[in-house]
């Protein structure tokens, strides 16, 4: 796995040094199939070399779960983020007969490997052509753990990364040109991500909304362009609300879940009252984003606000502070480094805001209103964690955000290759390669337990195949860890035959099967 990673930042280095020289653009092509290749070997490093063609038990593992009982039960009215997701892995399951354990990991391997290759093009068309900041922009986001992570991992908020992305710049282009075509286009992919994951709906809303609002402060939106909003939300309201609609059974878990402890007609009184606040003091408001545009001009200013992200998403790690202890088994040192090309990704971001703010480039103009946007809902979300049920809400919402940081952070990155270009490819090769590395969560070097590896299968299967009195441990996992993997089996090998597994506590007699570092002992 070392020599790959190693390979990995040798091929980076010749890539990204093309792409800082000045005037000499490659080829929308040449750059395509280079991220194609990066996507390819990305998946195949986290796939076969570090999972060992195994699966992820997280959230790959729960919806395989999920799907196994929804399919054993069909009248089973299960809480789900993802209906349309599920409906593609049983597609792929019954229609390909793929077992559920190859399709979810199947699907995820093929977003993975060509999402870098469809965001590389969609940068190109909203940067007008220009190939070198588009592929600056994919490289500087395959430099961040926060993008790879969301983008390796099979779940619905994998393949919404582009619908939202997507929707997004029709809906600037709606905006912008009044296109009924593009307003087509904005209303079928916010129908999918409908559909297709509900955070990402929630998300992509407010993104608009804002959208939407930073055009009617500047005059280019009016009152009624905010239908072209409203419309399609309450259409997709009605059908999240109705009793027999495929998110029912998602809205009672929620309730149950995440919001037990919040007042929802007070929420929404405070939603639609700030709603309404913002358009009653509109020309205020308009003044106070003129005087924030020439603060954005001042570096001291552009620094105290990256100090104050740094301090936000401190208090979001302190919230899951025990995830993240055990993750870095409580080592400082290894969180600074791994965590490096995310630390850099915010720093430059700031750098480059603060560079557009004394040069403007029409170009990017989308992604700095759209970026500043996830900023301000990454903000609501981490603190309306505190009455949630789940606490790393403010990391989900990063997971977007860098899509649309990634074209302002290579602003600052190309300012300082026109002084110290090989500190910048040798810098950026390796936190490409770290992130990787952090990416894929290796167990021989983070405390991560959640992976369903190919003994792990197998030894599973041979006990579905046996009855008896038999037990099973791992020898390499610690199985009262924070990511208990004795929770795990009992999910996989559910999905495998129903039946719960028995974890061996020391009174076993004499070892049967040896998978691995997975045994099977006769107790």
């Amino acid at each position: 796995m070392n020599k790959a990673i190693f390979l990995y930042f040798l091929l980076l280095i010749p890539f990204i040094h093309q792409q800082l020289k000045p005037g000499k653009a490659t080829g929308i092509l040449t750059n395509g199939f280079f991220f194609l290749l990066a996507g390819s070997f990305v998946t195949a490093y986290i796939r076969l070399l570090v999972y060992d063609h195994g699966i992820l038990a997280t959230d790959e593992g729960n919806y395989a779960w999920i799907i196994h009982r929804i399919n054993a039960n069909p009248s089973l009215a299960w809480p789900i983020s993802g209906p349309l997701y599920v409906k593609l892995i049983n597609f792929l399951h019954q229609q390909c007969h793929l077992p559920i354990l190859t399709a979810v990991p199947l699907m995820a391997s093929l977003v993975s490997t060509l999402l870098p290759v469809f965001l590389y093009f969609g940068y190109v068309s909203i940067l007008g052509g220009k190939t070198t900041d588009s592929a600056l922009s994919c490289l500087i986001l395959l430099s961040s753990s926060y993008f790879l992570w969301s983008m390796l991992e099979g779940r619905p908020q994998q393949l919404c990364l582009l619908f939202l992305f997507l929707a997004a710049v029709f809906y600037h282009e709606y905006l912008a040109d009044n296109s009924f075509k593009a307003f087509i286009a904005f209303f079928i992919f916010y129908v999918i991500v409908f559909a297709y994951h509900i955070l990402s709906f929630f998300v992509l809303s407010l993104l608009i909304a804002i959208m939407w609002y930073v055009g009617y402060l500047n005059g280019s939106a009016s009152l009624y362009k905010l239908s072209s909003l409203i419309i399609p939300l309450i259409i997709c309201a009605l059908l999240f609300f109705h009793p027999h609609s495929f998110y029912a059974s998602t809205l009672s878990g929620i309730k149950h879940y995440h919001l037990k402890h919040v007042n929802l007609p007070v929420f929404f009184s405070l939603a639609f009252g700030a709603f309404g606040l913002l358009l009653l003091f509109k020309q205020k408001i308009a003044r106070a984003v003129h005087i924030g545009l020439k603060w954005g001009q001042s570096a001291i200013f552009m620094g105290m606000a990256f100090l104050l992200s740094i301090g936000v998403l401190v208090f979001q790690y302190i919230l899951i502070e025990k995830t993240i202890t055990d993750f870095y088994a409580g080592s400082l040192a290894k969180f600074i480094v791994f965590q490096s090309g995310n630390i850099f990704f915010g720093l430059m971001y700031f750098v480059g805001l603060h560079i557009l703010a004394k040069s403007p480039q029409k170009s990017l103009r989308f992604f700095v209103i759209t970026s500043l946007g996830l900023t301000w809902i990454t903000l609501l979300f981490t603190f309306l964690s505190f009455f949630l049920g789940s606490k790393n809400w403010g990391i989900r919402l990063i997971n977007f955000w860098v899509v649309f940081a990634a074209p302002v952070v290579a602003v600052a990155w190309v300012k300082a290759a026109g002084s110290a270009k090989i500190a910048v490819v040798l810098l950026l090769s390796f936190f490409m390669a770290v992130s990787l590395i952090h990416s894929s969560k290796d167990a021989d070097l983070f405390r991560f337990e959640y992976i369903w590896e190919k003994d792990d299968i197998a030894a599973i299967e041979w006990l579905c195949r046996h009855e008896g009195k038999y037990c099973i441990k791992h020898t390499g996992h610690d199985f009262t860890s924070h990511y208990s993997k004795e929770n795990s089996y009992k999910r996989l090998m559910a999905i495998l035959c129903d039946r719960k597994p028995i974890i061996c506590s020391g009174a076993e007699s004499s070892l049967v099967k040896k998978q691995g570092k997975v045994e099977i002992y006769r107790y």
